[in-house]
């Protein structure tokens, strides 16, 4: 029974749940509070799956129903005016001692968007100059499953391969005019090998291929044609009107990424530094005389990617832990019209970020920490077909905060707090946004066959002009089963 229990939740199984239960109480605190189950490896780090068999060496079954959402002003144009996700969430691993460790996982999700103003893609401001959109604001609502399974093996001694794949599937529909219908499919596959020298040094490299599609479909239900927008850029679309309108977006893409890692009984350091490369493509349905169909290709975007991750943390005494954390990300994406050769829209944000952070064990019963992060961002952005050109630089603040406090013998009450200061946000336009976010979490560590760990959290974003607010919410359980 324990097998076939085991089996089922494989098979049913998203993306490789991040553990952070504790840390996401205590204010998502990321390099100051040390954490078996968040380190700087590179499978916590970069999500190099043969690394696995080493970052979880006891099975478990885990449950994770979760919710999140949020609601206001503080959105752009095409955003819904609100939003409610609901996720459940299984999640298995099993150690097979010398054949490996074998992980599976997989949700349902239901994504209800209300109030969704005219677009009707899945990810409007993805970045590309493209998107499709009706006369209307309705509601949409997204559901479907996701599915992942990992393996990570040592084939020979300090040589560790693993592989992953990933599959997520998704049905949309707006409830009112133009009744678009959006089936949302993408599929990882992942790859990775890791070298451990020796006690203290370990070195990983994994390869990954992205794909995904999205197919859009209006069709009229009174006899009336359906009329639809097709942009290029914000301010010029071309008007499609027919009985059934149709569009295909597809993508696919390649990411290479290289880890480091280095422990010692005081000393943990990790550096993850990773390159995607991706396009996308938007298709528009013709027929010709013969009554077939061939796709056309109306747009494509480039988008490229770079990245360098250093995070460390070092035991000063048996007490108080010292972290820091720097990097570099840089993002570059143009779009063009592939009829006429033309770009349309392309953009470069390169954003440096550092932070420390210092955690304090004040007693046996009670864990303090709080970590700074400041990031820089140099942001340029040619939008040809607007005749709209920008350039920004400018400085983000933000604090963490949080706490741990042991009530009674394995039982865990968890705090934190976050404050951030964004003077201009690139992505919903609005400029000196200011950031509070308070989670809260329990663990209950009292069964010997399962364990229990809660987490709730509110934030409340506001900026200017003072009609911009935005309050997010969300909350999830999780029940760990240690016998099934």
């Amino acid at each position: 029974m324990k097998k076939i229990l085991l089996l089922i939740t494989l098979i049913l199984s998203t993306n490789a749940f991040s553990q952070q239960e504790r840390l996401s109480g205590m204010g998502y605190l990321d390099i100051s509070i040390p954490d078996k189950y968040h380190t700087f490896n590179p499978y916590d780090l970069g999500n190099n799956p043969a690394w696995l068999v080493n970052d979880e060496t006891n099975s478990f079954l885990k449950i994770i129903p979760s919710f999140s959402g949020y609601d206001g002003t503080y959105r752009r144009y095409y955003d819904a005016a609100g939003e409610n996700l609901y996720k459940l969430k299984f999640a298995g691993l099993k150690t097979l001692k010398s054949g490996g460790t074998f992980y599976g996982e997989t949700s349902y999700e239901f994504d209800f968007r209300r109030s969704v103003n005219r677009s009707l893609r899945y990810n409007t401001y993805g970045g590309q100059a493209f998107f499709i959109a009706d006369t209307t604001a309705g509601n949409f609502r997204y559901m479907g499953p996701l599915i992942k399974f990992a393996y990570s093996y040592e084939p020979i001694n300090k040589l560790y391969a693993g592989a992953s794949i990933k599959y997520r599937i998704l049905d949309g529909l707006k409830y009112i005019y133009s009744r678009a219908e959006v089936l949302y499919r993408e599929i990882e596959t992942n790859v990775g090998l890791a070298y451990k020298f020796d006690e203290n040094y370990s070195l990983g490299l994994n390869y990954s291929y992205l794909n995904d599609q999205e197919n859009i479909e209006s069709k009229s239900e009174d006899l009336l044609d359906v009329e639809l927008y097709e942009f290029r850029g914000e301010k010029y679309a071309i008007l499609k009107r027919g009985g059934t309108i149709n569009q295909k977006i597809k993508g696919s893409g390649h990411e290479l990424s290289l880890q480091f890692y280095e422990t010692s009984e005081l000393l943990e350091t990790g550096l993850a530094a990773t390159y995607r490369k991706s396009n996308q493509k938007v298709l528009i349905p013709f027929s010709l005389q013969t009554q077939s169909f061939n796709e056309y290709e109306e747009g494509y975007s480039s988008f490229s990617s770079a990245s360098v991750e250093l995070k460390s943390r070092y035991h000063l005494t048996n007490e108080i832990t010292i972290a820091m954390t720097a990097g570099y990300f840089r993002d570059y994406v143009w779009s063009k019209n592939t009829a006429k050769l033309k770009t349309l829209w392309e953009w470069e944000i390169n954003n440096f970020v550092g932070g420390a952070g210092l955690s304090w064990k004040i007693n046996n019963n009670f864990i303090a920490g709080i970590e700074y992060n400041y990031s820089n961002i140099n942001a340029d952005s040619s939008k040809y077909i607007d005749s709209r050109f920008s350039k920004e630089n400018f400085g983000n603040h933000f604090i963490k905060a949080g706490a741990e406090y042991q009530i009674l013998e394995n039982i865990f009450a968890r705090a934190g707090y976050n404050m951030g200061i964004i003077k201009k946000d690139i992505l919903y336009g609005g400029e000196n946004i200011s950031i509070n976010k308070i989670t809260t979490g329990l663990g209950l560590y009292t069964f010997s066959s399962f364990t229990i760990d809660i987490q709730l959290e509110y934030g409340f974003y506001s900026g200017l002009p003072n009609t911009l607010k935005r309050a997010v919410f969300s909350g999830y359980s999780t029940i760990k089963l240690f016998t099934f």
